[in-house]
């Protein structure tokens, strides 16, 4: 098993965010972490399934309007700028 485990500053990177903004999430369980001695690790797979949980939140809302998506669209599925 040779999966590369990502440092702090790769997952901020990853999400162009704060190196401290990556901890704190990490810190919260947000970002399931590996842990040896001090050294805080993340497996490529969990940060994706982070990525895909937070962007299933966008796909819910119209971005900036606060209102989920189903009330923006029109009979024809698309989604009014109106």
């Amino acid at each position: 098993m040779k999966t590369k485990l990502l440092k702090g500053m790769e997952v901020a990177e990853i999400l162009n965010i704060s190196k401290a903004y990556a901890y704190r999430l990490m810190a919260k369980g947000q970002i399931p972490t590996v842990r040896f001695g001090r050294t805080v690790r993340v497996r490529p797979e969990d940060l994706d399934a982070f990525i895909e949980r937070n962007d299933s939140m966008r796909n819910t809302f119209v971005f900036g309007s606060g209102f989920p998506v189903d009330l923006w669209k029109k009979n024809d599925g698309e989604v009014r700028h109106d």
